[in-house]
Parts: C-alpha cells; sequence; structure tokens
C-alpha cells in the first residue's frame, strides 16, 4: 500500500496486482450465441468493472486470485465462466 518491501530475487517472487479499473466486455453472438432453456438463441454483451480495493485485505485476495487461477487474466477467467454457464 503505502509501505515498502525488501525483495530478495532468489527467496521471493514478485506478481503486480492492478489497483486501475478494468473494463471486462463479454460478448456472445451468432455462432458463439447462448442457448436458453426454452432452446432460443440469445445474442448477449455484457460489461463489468472490476478492481481491487487499496486495502492490505483486498489486495492480498486479489494475489490469491491470481495464484488460484494460474497467473490467467481476468479477461480469459470471466470468458470462461460465460462459456460455461447456461441461462
Amino acid at each position: 500500500m503505502n509501505g515498502g518491501a525488501l525483495v530478495l530475487p532468489v527467496l521471493h517472487e514478485t506478481i503486480p496486482v492492478n489497483m486501475n479499473t478494468l473494463r471486462l466486455e463479454v460478448r456472445r453472438a451468432a455462432d458463439h450465441a447462448l442457448i436458453t432453456r426454452d432452446r432460443m438463441r440469445v445474442d448477449v454483451l455484457a460489461e463489468f468493472y472490476v478492481r481491487v480495493q487499496p486495502t492490505a485485505e483486498s489486495i492480498a485476495d486479489g494475489f490469491s486470485r491470481i495464484v488460484r487461477f494460474g497467473g490467467h487474466s481476468v479477461h480469459a477467467t470471466v470468458d470462461d465462466h460465460a462459456r460455461r454457464r447456461p441461462l
């Protein structure tokens, strides 16, 4: 947050956590459109705005999510979830 840390590359690994607000867009249309339970095809566009709060707990949570998703971007993770979820 406003402090610093001594990081030794031999002992530690640093992973930057983006503190800016990110706009995530999920678009499903045409061949990738969602299929509803009543078998209708639906074109969907959704926007999400996400950010990490500047508190120690939120930064730790953001870091744990980065590690849990194997370093994949948030964009890829949201898109993967959108593909698996039926309406």
